[in-house]
């Protein structure tokens, strides 16, 4: 088996890990918002767009060091 497969698995196991301990519902306060959900439903969320706002800000970052190099 490849080494990314095996890394892969073991990643999924510890997302059912994490997701089977923090079943318990809680609350985020935002503003005048109240949410209750599932807290790995909300770790997930939060995980997601974090990744999502660095591969913005990355593809953001890769297309101005692509056109300075055009320019030059």
């Amino acid at each position: 088996m490849k080494s990314s497969l095996i890394i892969s698995l073991i990643g999924m196991v510890l997302v059912v890990i994490l997701a089977v301990q923090n079943s318990a519902v809680a609350s985020l306060r935002l503003f005048f918002w109240n949410i209750e959900m599932s807290l790995s439903l909300m770790l997930l969320i939060i995980f997601l767009l974090g990744a999502l706002s660095g591969y913005i800000l990355n593809f953001s970052m890769e297309l101005r060091r692509r056109r300075g190099n055009k320019v030059q």
